[in-house]
Order: C-alpha cells, then structure tokens, then sequence
C-alpha cells in the first residue's frame, strides 16, 4: 500500500524543491561549480527591512513598465559567475543585469501562472531577481528605484531599491500585492547577495489566487541558476532553493500570504571552513518531571569546500531550566551532514525554554547556530517543531491503521487527549480529500500494539487544513511507566480513492525507533514508520496531554440503555454500563457496580467484578428489569468510593411509556461518522416485545455526508423509509411511503408513520430505516446516522435487503463500527380488531380504470379504496373513497388517462368500527390514444408522459419475440454512441441489435397513432434517420389500417443500407423515395420495421412530419389517357398515355366500389402500358392515375 501522498496543485512542487534543498543534488553541485553559489547554502531568515528614503541616488527609468535604467554603478568591484562586474543594469520588472549592457530579452514570463518564456530561460546573462513579474506603478504612489553604497572598502554594501510597485493583471490573474518595496543587495570581498522585503500591501480579496513569480540568481544559462520555490499558500519563511531552471511551480504568491516585514535571502559562496547547523531535533514540549531524561539532537552539515574532522557541537538550554552539553561529530565530507545526539538530559522545571545548537566561529559565522523555543510542562508532550510548517506531504494508514510517535515515561501517567496535525491533499486522480471523513486519537501499548484508548471520531472540515487538532480521549488511559504510543488512527472511507489526513514536519534524518504504524482493530506489534526512501525526511508531530493517575480509580465509562422503553410491553429488558479502572492499581477484589433507578419507577440491582487491569474495561449487565409506571425516570450507575470520585457515577434520563421504544441516548449528539446501506437495504434495531401490538411508526436519527468528489453524495433530495423486519426471516412487515431527505432533516430524527399499522406477534422484531438507490449518479448517499456506545451491543443492530427476504446480518460488528449504536425508534399501539386488508395488488390498468386483488380478513363486512393523486393523504384533499364492496377483486372506472394515482384499502367490520387503510399501491393509468384528423402531424418523440415509456399514441410490436425491440431513449451503448443520440433531445425512436443473442436480426415495428385520411388528399411522409458507425441497418416503412405487421399492406419506403452517423432525412425528394400516400377515405397507421441484420447496432427515428394536400384533377392528364377495352371480358386493359409530359413513372390505383386499393402500379408517358386485373370478380371499378399533384379518374367494368 502506498501511504503517502504529495499534495499536486499550486504546491506540487514544493516537496521536490525541498527534497532537493535538503539532500544537496547534484543539480545543485552543477549549478555551484558554474556560478559559485549553492542552494544548500541558502538562508531563508527573519531580518529587518530599512527603506532607504532619499539615501543615495535615484536611478531613471524611462518609465516605471517595462524600462531598463542606464548602466548604474556599483561602487565596488563584485564578482559574479567568475567575473567582476563595476555596474547593473535595473529593470522595472524586479532585476538587475550585472555590466554595462541592457537586457533584451522576456523582461518577465508569458502569463500568471507560468515560469517559462522569461529572463530565467531567456539570452540574458548575470541577472539578479529578487522579485520578477510584470510590474508596474504600486497603489501608494511614489514609485521610484534607487541605489546606494555604504561602508568602508573593503565592507562596502550596495543597496538597490524598487518602491512602491505592483504586479500586474496578467489575463485572470489579478493584482496580489497592490504595493510593495524590496532590496537587492550586494557584499563587497565576501561576494554575498542578499534579496530583503518590505511590507506588501494585498490586492482585493477577490483577486486571492496563486501567481508565480520568478526569484534568484541566474549565470550563464538556465542551468547555472539557484532559484526560489514555494507555495501560494506557504509562508515567505518556508521559500526553499534548489539549482536549476523551474519545473513547475516559481515563487508563488497570492493576496491572503504576504511577506513578513524584513524577511531576508541571503545568498552566499562557499568558503573553505563552514559547518553549518541545519537543525534542531527536540520537542514543542515535555513533561518535567515524567519524560526525564529526554534526548535531543543537532544536524550539522559541512557546507565549505574543505572537509571537516572533530567538529564540536553544542546544545545550550535556557530559559525555565540551564543546561550546556558539547558532543563531537568525527568527520564531515564535503556537503555530507551528522547528527550530535545529546542524551541524558535531566529538566526540573516547568516553563519557557530556548534550545540552541551551536558550533564555533569559522569562514562563516551566519550558520553557526539555530535556536527553537522548548516548553517544559507539567502536563503536555509534543513532538511538534514550534512554528514549523507542515512538510507537504500527507500519508494514509489504511483503514483503522494508526501511526503514532513514542513517548517515554519514568512514572505512570494518565493520558486525557492526543494532539495531530491535521492534513488535506485534496481531490486528486489517485486520492480524495480528508474534508468529511473520520479520524480518532489513539494510545497504543508500544509492544504489543493494543489499543488503550481512543478518542471519538472527528469528521474532518476544511477549516483544519495544516492545523492541529486535539482528540479527546473517551476515557483516560494510564499507562505505567516506559514506553508508549500517542497517535490518530482513520476510519473506512466510501469508494476506492484513499484519502490522506495524516500531517508531517520535516525532520531529516528522522529519528529512528520513534515513529510507528499498526492496526487500530487487530493488536499486533506495531511496525517502525518513516523508514523508506523519500520518507526519512519527515517526522509525525504528535503531542499528548496528561495528568497524574490515582492508584485506585474506578470509573463509569458509560450507560447502555434507552431513550424510551414501552412498559410493560417491553418488560423484562436490559441495561449496560461501561467500567473502566483509570488508575494504576488493578482491581484483584470483587468491585460492587449498582443499577439505580429512580422517578416514575424505583429499581436496584447490582452486578459483582472480580478483577479488572489497569487500563482495562467491563461490561457490565444489568438483566431482567421489568418497570410498571409511564413517567420520567433517572437511570444511575455508581462504583465505590476510591481516589478519584468525580468519575464514579453516570446517570441518564429514561422514559417509560406506554406506547414508545427508542435506543437513542437522550441529549446526546450524533456520532463521528456515518453510514450507507445501499439500494433497497436497511439498517434496523431489535425491540422484544411480551405481547402482540401494532407498530404505527418508527422514528431514525437522518446524516448527510455532504457532496464529496468521486466519493459520495448528499443525501439532501434522496429517498429513505422506514421499515418493521421479521428479526427471524429478513421478511419485510410493513414500510412507510418514500421520503425525500430535505436539508433541515440532517442530524435531526424523522418519524416514518406507516400507511397501515404493521402488527407483529410477542418476540424480536427489527425497526429500522431503508434506502433507495442514488435519484441520479452511481455515487452512494449517506442517510444512517449514528450516536456513540463502545462497545456496542451484540446481536442489537442489523442489516439486510428490504426487498429480498434474508436471515438479517449483524450491522455494526466491525472495529470501525463497534463504536456506534442506531438509535431508532418505534411506536406502538395495542393491536386493532379490525383488521387491514393484505396482499394488496394491482393486476391490471387501462387508460380510465385500475383491477385489484387482495387477501381480506375474516369477520368483514366489505371493503373500500381511497384513492388520490399521488402523494394524497386518505382522508384529506383530493381523496376519494369507492363505495363498500365485497369479495377480493375489484375494479375501478372513471379514472384520466396519464394519471399517476395512488390506492389505499380498508376493512368495514360494522357501521362504527373500521381498519386503519393499507397501501399505496400506485401507478399511472395509460394515456388515451388520439385520432390525428388535422395536418401537418409532427412527432419529435420527446414528450413522454409520467409513468409511460412511449408518446401517447405511438405502439411497438416485438414481432421476434426477443426483447429487443424500438425505444423512445436518447442514449445507447457505449460501444455503439456515446452522449445523446436524437436529432431533437431528449429522445427518438430507437432499435438496438439483439446483444444478448447475436444470430438474431431484427424484426421489430413501432406505429403512428390512428391517422384519419380522405381519398382526396394526398399524404406526405417525412423522417429521419441515423445509425451507429461501420453497422448498416434496414428500415421499411408501411401502412395500413391496424397497427399490427400484419394490417401493414402498402410499402412507401425501404432502405437496407443506412450507414450514415448523422440524421439524414426520407421524403418524397430523397433517395430512396417515400412515396406518397394516396388512400380511401378511413382510419389508418404508418408502421416503421426495423429489418436489420443480426449483430448490427442501432437504428434510430426522429422528428416524423405527416402533411395532407389536395389531389388536383387535370382536364389535360384525362386527354391524354385513354383506357382499353371498357368493359374488359378478361380483365386486361390497355392503358395508353400520349402527352402527359410526365417528367417520371406516373401512378396507377385501383380501387373496388368499397373504396378499397386492390391494384397499384405505374405507367409511361407515350406508351401502351398493360393493367392486369384478370384476377379479380366481374364488377365496376375505379382506375385513377396521377401525374405529380394531378390525377385524372375514370370507371372500368370487367364483366366475364
């Protein structure tokens, strides 16, 4: 598993830049051999920013954007890159060229948020930039730049001066400084640079966002440059400097971080002599007297050019305590650091300390010390550096792993609270954000890994990036003297990412044997942390807060008991209590614990311990309570007096009710974390009852884990019920209507009332909450609140589907879960003598009535429906009641089509005695087909009313009978289209290929409503139509007078080649053609058959138009047609046209006295064409043929 995890973003690079800092690369012996300076011999130190007024002389720039000065003169001779320069250049833009010659290239990068394309990756040699950007004129006016030298050769210093700028607006990234003044200065002889800042004024608050700026020094190319990184975020005081041209991130800053007045880089050369103290490995604080003897210790690094032998280290403490120490390190290479490690160390008093680490005068004395604040206390350990920033990194444990830092004791202690530093690498590709997930402090046994103590779970806010946060323990752990573990622990996540809460400082080397990782839920020894590579650079900065422990000090952890308990219904019930010995003393005689309770009921009972270890805890039960009286009552655990009697006694409130169960503890609020059961599953709790009622409602405590990316969802507008589950089979006994999750609802109880009250027998039964799935996403919701009980209570929580009976799985069994109880509730009733309907159906529906079927109940007299619009309450608005009917099936008339409807059923056992009403049973009665009389009809398949799947009107037959047939859907497989696939959204008519068995094509029909047409109109057919890439598809489009294949009787259109991605449209003008309809007068449909090959892909219909138009007769077509024999003794005619001039095949129907077509065909212009009827009875008959718009009619007669 991979636990740690480098923040990306705007401080992505911040690691790499330190890591480079700090281990001294290569990259940085290249840039040191090219210019002379090493990063690793950076200092990034508070100092004192002093204007320089009117001292010295103004330098002119031709304007205050964008100009270069004059060659402006140094005063002394400074070496730089190997050659000595007597004068700058200064450039608006926050640098300086050494010589005499202007810069010509990028005065600054190419945008806001970049380092490229500027002076660092520019021509320009020998540049100085204390601060580039694009600057330009600050808000307090005033601008100016100026120079001065002061000192004595060869001291002297020269001071260049940029006052009063800004950075520019650079695209969307705005203003951060709105004024600000800085320094570049340079040391005559020692060739030392130094860059110190003054106050900054922030740009508007709007404007806060990361800009890169360019900081550092720059020889003869980007390689040979030791430059300055650090976070928008980070403060000025953790800027770290590596060699080499940016990567990534520059020296970024934003409105929120400002310098620190006088905060100071000071570059330097290496000089033969230089050890350098690099750090101080101590504590923010140690209890005095009960860490003694602590160990600290001090990294020396060698940062001359010489190697160092027999280096004298000193620790120094003052303050509160005196203390002086001098441990030798035996030799140093070039570059190389070691560690002076000070044991032993004995601090008698509480109080404010100063640690030093010093080492003696040499070619550098800017080094040689380094100095922290230490506070030795009466009470506290921290492993933290005071003031240091969080190294940025975050590390994951794994679920209910810990990791944990060791603190030494030379006497008992009792531990009250755990300190972390609290971390948050944000939503990334590979990991989510710690915002919104759990954590608890931890104690551990150091050998065996046991969990002593823990705190309770923390969910994490944005609010405690980067901050320490305190984790009181549940209980006080003593520990005995030596060794032990103080560290946080993290809970199961939902989802696959992993997050990362846990925050580090640097510490290079770390400490060894000091930081250990382990499970919080199976004791194991714990395992040493921080060992690889890439991770020996850090330390986890845990701190504890302690007390004196008693010897004797038995304490009462908690009581297990009820919010309310249903007397004497729910009588004989139980209670627990939690006993834990807080002392150093173990309990070897027999420990008296006493039940009291007192108010509407008086109850004493108590329970006997033999034994109990330091540290350790009991449960202890409290059996077979039975309580007569409804009222309020005081529920009282006490242990006997010992050293600590403040913790002797726990009380809560209980009430007795008649008619109430509820596990919530009273006054308590919700516990650190929350839960999700999945779609259709529940969460229930187990009541035992000693007679048979009724349960009318359950009540649960409602959580929300909020929108977290990848993660999960709110459950605000989400769906949850309550539930009454056979404790035996998993069967569900009843549930309430659906809820939406509303956001006053979140760590609130909500109380679920059944439509009909759920009765169960004497015994165990499960109430409890279930959940639907997500209303949208895959992302799961998190409804199932929690309040706290550790241990919890066996064989009390459960889980299971409430839609597949199952025996219920215990809930809440795992470590992570063992701390947190459902506090769910019910309420009961005495059970009704007339009893409710079951078996409640629906077992059919048309577009005005609804069928039912049901099991009544014995001693009935009949029944009644009410029924409402969905969501109606019985009895109230818009409710309506059948009259009383008997027998177990029932139909319902007078409904509207395309109505969704809801069904309640009730028993009549007299004139005055009726049940409660069961249900809903619901559904949306079909529409009402229309008959389209008027044109044009247009169909874009988009307006689908609630609880239909088709447009009102529209039908499909699956003639294959293989479950593939039209759809009116916008989406299809991935694997065929991605996005949405109708030419108008949200939907067209769609046929998908047979997956499931790909031997089979398709042969599949969806219809028009009924279309009413006249014989003196003609019909004109438009469409259009797609398909997937590389799948051609068949489509042949028909009508006739039923909406069945086989009432489909005239072919208008086929195409067995559709291949086109894009809608193409079918009309009378395309190929192929529509043809047009011309009927009889009556009722007919347009039926489209999908007649693709097997293993095709999808085949898709929109936007239908359907336009009527007169036929015209032509007085010139009936000249040119003449119609022989007539009458026919064989029923062969010739049909002769001459002069038509038709421009295409001209059109020829027959139509019998009935109005029915029995001939179609067509004929030519100037040609005797033949129209076989020879097949059809003696009679007089219809020939009509049309030309374009025209047509001319005449009668024929066959007589045979």
């Amino acid at each position: 598993m991979n636990h740690q995890y480098d923040r990306t973003g705007p401080t992505s690079r911040l690691r790499h830049w330190a890591l480079a800092a700090l281990l001294a690369t290569g990259a940085v012996g290249s840039a040191h051999a090219q210019l002379g300076y090493a990063a690793a011999n950076v200092t990034n130190t508070a100092g004192t920013y002093t204007d320089l007024g009117t001292t010295g002389t103004a330098i002119s720039t031709a304007n205050t954007d964008d100009a270069n000065s004059a060659a402006t003169p140094i005063g002394f001779n400074f070496v730089f890159n190997g050659t000595t320069f007597t004068n700058f250049v200064l450039n608006t833009n926050g640098f300086i060229k050494l010589g005499g010659t202007a810069p010509t290239g990028a005065q600054y990068t190419d945008g806001g948020q970049s380092t490229v394309n500027g002076p660092i990756d520019g021509a320009d040699t020998n540049l100085i930039l204390p601060f580039n950007q694009d600057l330009g004129p600050g808000s307090a006016g005033g601008t100016e730049y100026r120079v001065t030298t002061t000192g004595t050769s060869p001291n002297q210093v020269c001071t260049i001066q940029w006052k009063n700028v800004s950075d520019k607006a650079r695209g969307t990234i705005g203003t951060q400084y709105a004024n600000f003044s800085f320094q570049a200065k340079l040391y005559e002889g020692s060739n030392q640079i130094e860059f110190v800042y003054g106050t900054a004024t922030p740009g508007a608050a709007s404007a806060d966002i990361a800009k890169f700026c360019l900081v550092g020094i720059k020889g003869s190319n980007a390689a040979a440059t030791v430059l300055g990184t650090k976070a928008s975020a980070t403060p000025w005081s953790g800027t770290v400097f590596a060699a080499g041209a940016y990567t990534g991130n520059g020296h970024n800053v934003r409105v929120t971080v400002l310098p620190d007045p006088g905060r100071t880089y000071r570059f330097s050369i290496p000089v033969a002599n230089d050890a350098a103290v690099s750090a101080i490995q101590g504590y923010a604080s140690v209890i005095v007297p009960a860490n003694n003897p602590i160990t600290l210790r001090g990294v020396v690094r060698n940062a001359g050019t010489t190697a160092l032998t027999g280096t004298a280290v000193t620790l120094t403490i003052s303050g509160a305590n005196t203390y002086t120490a001098t441990q030798t390190i035996a030799s140093l290479a070039t570059n190389a650091s070691g560690v002076a490690t000070f044991s032993g160390i004995t601090l008698p008093n509480a109080g404010q300390n100063t640690v030093t680490i010093s080492v003696a005068s040499d070619g550098n004395n800017g080094n040689n010390s380094v100095s922290q604040p230490m506070e030795t206390s009466a009470t506290t350990f921290s492993a933290a550096t005071p003031g240091a920033l969080a190294a940025n990194s975050g590390f994951n444990a794994g679920d209910d792993f810990f990791y944990a830092t060791k603190m030494t004791l030379n006497t008992p202690r009792s531990i009250t609270a755990i300190t972390a530093l609290l971390t948050d690498v944000g939503n990334q590709a590979t990991a989510k954000t710690s915002v919104g997930e759990s954590v608890y402090g931890v104690v551990v046994n150091a050998t065996t890994g046991a969990v002593l103590a823990r705190s309770a779970n923390y969910v994490i806010t944005a609010a405690d990036f980067n901050v320490f946060h305190t984790f009181t323990l549940t209980a006080p752990a003593t520990v005995p003297a030596g060794d032990v573990l103080i560290g946080m622990a993290q809970t199961a996540s939902s989802g696959t990412l992993p997050y990362y809460p846990f925050g580090v400082q640097p510490e290079d080397p770390t400490r060894p044997t000091t930081y250990y990782r382990g499970s919080a839920t199976a004791a194991a020894a714990p395992v040493e942390a921080l060992t690889a590579a890439g991770q020996s650079i850090y330390k986890f900065p845990f701190g504890a807060v302690t007390a004196a422990p008693a010897n004797n000090d038995v304490a009462v952890n908690e009581i297990q008991g009820y919010g309310s308990i249903a007397v004497p219904v729910g009588n004989p019930f139980s209670i627990r209590a939690v006993v834990r010995n807080g002392g150093v003393a173990a309990i070897t005689s027999p420990l008296t614990v006493t039940l009291t309770i007192s108010g509407a009921n008086t109850f004493t009972q108590t329970q006997t311990l033999t034994s109990l270890p330091v540290s350790g805890t009991s449960v202890v039960t409290f059996t077979n309570i039975s309580l007569a009286n409804v009222g309020a009552n005081t529920v009282t655990v006490t242990v006997p007096n010992d050293d600590n009697n403040a913790n002797n006694t726990a009380s809560q409130p209980m009430t007795t009710s008649a008619t109430r169960f509820s596990f919530e503890t009273p006054g308590a609020t919700s516990g650190g974390s929350v839960f999700t059961a999945g779609a259709n599953n529940y969460y229930a709790a187990k009541i035992t009852l000693n007679a048979t009622r009724d349960i009318t409602s359950v009540t649960a405590l409602i959580s929300d884990a909020g929108n977290q990316a990848g993660a999960a969802k709110t459950s605000v507008g989400e769906t949850v019920y309550g539930v009454v589950i056979n404790a035996t089979t998993g069967a569900l006994l009843g549930r309430s209507p659906n809820y939406v999750i509303t956001a006053a609802d979140v760590n609130t109880f909500h109380t679920f009332t059944f439509s009909a009250p759920v009765n169960v027998p004497a015994g165990d039964v499960l109430i409890g909450m279930a959940q639907t799935a997500p209303s949208s996403g895959t992302l799961p919701f998190f409804p199932f609140g929690v309040q706290n009980e550790s241990p919890n209570r066996p064989n009390t929580y459960f889980t299971g589907s409430a839609t597949t009976a199952a025996a219920p799985t215990p809930a809440l069994a795992t470590a992570s879960g063992s701390a947190f109880k459902f506090p769910f509730g019910a309420e009961t009733a005495a059970p009704a003598t007339c009893l409710v309907p079951t078996a409640f159906t629906i077992t059919g529906s048309t577009s005005s009535s609804v069928s039912f079927s049901f099991t009544g109940r014995a001693g009935a007299q009949g029944y009644q429906i009410v029924y409402g619009p969905q969501g109606f309450t019985p009895g109230g608005a818009n409710s309506t009641t059948t009259p009383t009917f008997t027998g177990t099936t029932y139909t319902l008339n007078g409904l509207s089509g395309s109505t969704a409807y809801e069904f309640y059923i009730r028993t009549i056992c007299s004139a005055t005695d009726q049940s409660a009403p069961a249900g809903p049973v619901g559904i949306t009665t079909a529409c009402t087909p229309p008959v389209i009389s008027t044109y044009p009809y247009n169909q874009n398949f988009d307006v689908i009313s609630a609880g239909q799947a088709l447009p009102c009107g529209i039908t499909v037959v699956d003639s294959n009978n293989d479950g593939f047939t039209w759809r009116a859907t916008g989406t299809v497989d991935a694997s065929l289209a991605t996005g949405n696939i109708s030419r108008s959204t949200p939907n067209a008519m769609v046929y998908s290929y047979n997956s499931a068995d790909v031997t089979v094509g398709a042969n599949d029909w969806f219809f028009t409503p009924a279309l009413t047409m006249t014989n003196t109109q003609r019909y004109r057919l438009q469409f259009y139509f797609r398909a997937a890439a590389g799948y051609p598809e068949g489509l042949e489009v028909k009508y006739g007078t039923a909406a069945t294949a086989a009432g489909q009787t005239t072919t208008i259109y086929t195409n067995t080649n559709i291949t086109s991605t894009l809608y193409r449209p079918a009309n009378n003008t395309t190929t192929p053609v529509v043809a047009d309809i011309t009927p009889a007068n009556g009722n007919y449909y347009i039926g489209f058959h999908a007649i693709s090959a097997a293993s095709s892909g999808f085949l898709a219909v929109d936007d239908l138009t359907i336009s009527a138009g007169p036929l015209a007769t032509s007085e010139a077509l009936k000249r040119a047609v003449s119609v022989f024999p007539n009458p026919s003794a064989t029923g062969v005619f010739n049909l002769e046209i001459h002069g038509a001039n038709a421009k295409q095949a001209m059109v020829v129907e027959v139509t019998n006295m009935l109005g029915q077509r029995v001939y179609t065909g067509t004929a030519k212009d100037n040609f005797q064409n033949s129209v076989n009827l020879s097949g059809l009875q003696s009679g007089i008959y219809s020939i009509t043929v049309r030309n374009g718009q025209e047509y001319t009619q005449q009668q024929i007669a066959i007589v045979k």
